[in-house]
């Protein structure tokens, strides 16, 4: 395959190998070098010492020079801030996709003398996209973050959250925090836990399940039933379509907690919690409990100074339901993530049985508040 594109429109994207998911979320892939390139894959002009940087984000197959890295091949370095800041300032793309976590890093990286003027368009896919990200984001870069979601099963995107034709400026970022809406051809739906189809009200939560021309009918080797309802793909990501056809992600099947009877979204806490400007990133996962089952834990990578825990839970007061306020707080110095830039769940809850977290608890909420 023969793969050429102007310097002015030189592409940027945190992704990884065929194979993984960077799209829906998924466990992570190994390690991947960017001198790797798979054989079909080939550089138009082998003379260029500089090509641009193209990645293919649900291919999943980087084509990333080494020198871009200053002599070093691996490709991972592109998910670090200081790196993307140089690479940005030096090559001025003006498109680009990846991970929130990524722009996250960017944000902090990048200072007032680092130019990211050159973006016309930003996209964020992979997990939800924080509002305190994109208001930030739009403020520091001066382009909107435009959310997508998909799968490696959707090929690639299936869904944009571009607002509405005639949304009034302060309901734009309304629609930016949605997943999105469906592209032309795709089909989604919600079904509860039961297997009944839910009504598009914004409010019933369910499985989102997709079906499409180009989405996965079958999976090799593996004709797992459960995988699919009816002809539809089972997505295993978690919350609500509105009667615009909007999707709200809240969680993945296997993240969401459940607490008295009653599902906490990991997703919703977590963006709730990286609102804090003392909070650089912060990931939550179920932890068991004698009495409500499950509770959340709450990760937190701390900005400049570390808050207490105490204060992180008066935050949340208004912004959260009363019984979702976590009594169970750790502080880390970085987040474990896949190799795509995600926060890497299964790892971190190794650590916690491995009791490498030290875990501070605070007097617990009334749940009847």
């Amino acid at each position: 395959m023969n793969v050429t594109l102007p310097r002015s429109h030189v592409v940027i994207l945190g992704g990884g190998p065929i194979g993984c998911d960077g799209g829906g979320g998924g466990d992570s892939c190994d390690e991947f070098d960017g001198n790797e390139l798979d054989p079909k894959w080939e550089l138009v002009n082998p003379s260029l010492t500089n090509p641009p940087t193209v990645a293919g984000g649900h291919l999943n197959m980087p084509i990333i020079p080494g020198d871009l890295f200053g002599g070093n091949g691996n490709a991972q370095m592109l998910l670090q801030g200081e790196h993307l800041a140089r690479i940005i300032a030096e090559h001025r793309p003006t498109m680009a996709c990846g991970v929130p976590t990524i722009w996250n890093d960017l944000l902090r990286a990048a200072g007032p003398d680092v130019d990211l003027s050159s973006f016309r368009t930003v996209m964020a896919g992979g997990s939800a996209v924080p509002r305190a990200l994109i208001e930030a984001f739009e403020e520091r870069v001066g382009v909107p973050l435009t959310q997508g979601w998909g799968m490696t099963e959707t090929s690639p995107v299936a869904a944009l959250a571009v607002p509405p034709r005639g949304t009034l400026p302060h309901e734009d970022i309304d629609f930016r925090v949605k997943a999105g809406r469906v592209v032309a051809g795709v089909e989604v739906r919600v079904a509860g836990s039961d297997g009944q189809i839910l009504p598009n009200d914004g409010e019933s939560v369910g499985e989102f399940e997709i079906r499409g021309p180009w989405i996965t009918g079958a999976y090799y080797k593996d004709p797992d039933p459960e995988r699919f309802h009816d002809g539809w793909l089972r997505t295993g990501d978690v919350g609500t379509l509105d009667p615009r056809g909007f999707m709200t992600i809240t969680d993945r099947t296997k993240d969401v907690i459940k607490s008295g009877g009653e599902w906490i979204s990991s997703v919703e806490l977590e963006n709730e919690v990286m609102a804090h400007p003392q909070v650089f990133e912060a990931a939550v996962v179920g932890v068991p409990d004698p009495r409500w089952q499950e509770r959340p834990l709450v990760v937190v990578v701390p900005g400049d100074q570390r808050p207490d825990p105490e204060e992180l839970v008066e935050f949340l007061h208004g912004r959260v339901a009363r019984w979702w306020l976590p009594e169970r707080w750790a502080f880390i110095d970085e987040l474990p993530k896949t190799s795509v830039g995600k926060f890497d769940k299964k790892a971190l809850r190794a650590k916690l049985t491995e009791g490498d977290l030290d875990v501070v608890e605070v007097e617990p909420p009334r749940r009847d508040a």
